[in-house]
């Protein structure tokens, strides 16, 4: 049983460009034709509107993740532009995804208990 993990980083500022170079390259260094899960870093240059949807057909439509940022760690360094993907497949882990949208116009406790329901409903009886 093993865990696999590709990480792919692009600073083209072409924005299609770094998504499509970053996404290769984390496919490349997966080792695997299996994604579980991708998880996206971006710096305010890149728009997720314009490279969400490349990402995700790239990437076989599996389940993404991401935050914007200031800048991203790679190589022993910070990159103050870019795209990075980091993709994960296990034999051992499932992962799914859950979230709630607008939380913050809503009840907390009311948000916390469907998020919970949510991020748990993919899993069935297990």
């Amino acid at each position: 049983m093993s865990t696999y993990v590709g990480i792919g980083f692009s600073n083209d500022p072409d924005t299609a460009k770094a998504a499509q170079d970053a996404a290769d390259q984390a496919k490349q260094n997966l080792h695997s034709s299996n994604i579980d899960i991708a998880i996206i870093f971006n710096t305010v240059h890149y728009n997720p509107s314009d490279f969400i949807p490349i990402l995700y057909n790239q990437l076989k439509k599996t389940r993404l993740i991401g935050s914007s940022t200031a800048g991203i760690l790679i190589n022993e360094k910070i990159e103050k532009r870019g795209i990075a993907v980091l993709l994960m497949y296990s034999d051992d882990v499932r992962f799914e995804i859950g979230y709630v949208d607008n939380m913050h116009l809503q009840d907390l406790k009311a948000a916390g208990t469907q998020l919970t329901k949510n991020c748990v409903s993919d899993y069935g009886k297990e």
